[in-house]
């Protein structure tokens, strides 16, 4: 009962709508920021990978020890672990990229005008990243192809950089150890 009573006393400066527009609005900015954040986090994956796998083939060829160049097919195993960290960080961002462009979808389609008019919002599933994170949206194909680990692992942008650093590797080693 106290939040029916809060609510009646909210209704007298804000509607429902106005409370629930305000409520998407903050959403959107919160997921925009944490799409940000993980945008930084996968530019970091990519710079501790070269970081890494630089220094691991800078100390594999050093000239004073030939025993270890034989060991420099190591230094492929940064570039694929941190190829699967980044494709992690990545599928978590598509899912508020998701529910981002459910938000913007909302903003721009009718159902915006006739929730005004209902006083509510309408045609709209408010209650965001709680169903996002249930059974009932991993069912939803159109969710499952956008987020899937799959697709995010094979995006261009992560295979035109982290297996050819890997194969650079093994390459590398093939020839200082073979050739």
């Amino acid at each position: 009962m106290k939040n029916v009573e809060q609510l009646k006393t909210l209704s007298d400066k804000e509607s429902v709508f106005d409370i629930q527009i305000k409520f998407l609005s903050e959403e959107y900015t919160m997921i925009q920021n944490e799409i940000s954040e993980l945008n930084k986090k996968s530019q970091n994956c990519r710079n501790w990978t070269v970081t890494l796998w630089a220094g691991s083939i800078a100390i594999s060829i050093n000239p004073q020890t030939s025993v270890i160049s034989q060991f420099i097919f190591i230094s492929a195993i940064f570039p694929l672990m941190f190829w699967l960290q980044d494709t992690a960080w990545t599928q978590i961002q598509r899912v508020f990229i998701y529910r981002s462009k459910g938000i913007t979808d909302f903003y721009n389609s009718d159902n915006l005008v006739k929730s005004k008019a209902a006083g509510r919002i309408i045609g709209f599933d408010i209650s965001g990243f709680r169903k996002s994170y249930s059974v009932e949206i991993f069912d939803d194909t159109e969710f499952k192809k956008f987020c899937s680990f799959w697709k995010v692992l094979l995006f261009p942008t992560k295979t035109r950089f982290y297996p050819v650093l890997a194969i650079f590797s093994i390459a590398l080693h093939i020839f200082l150890n073979y050739i």
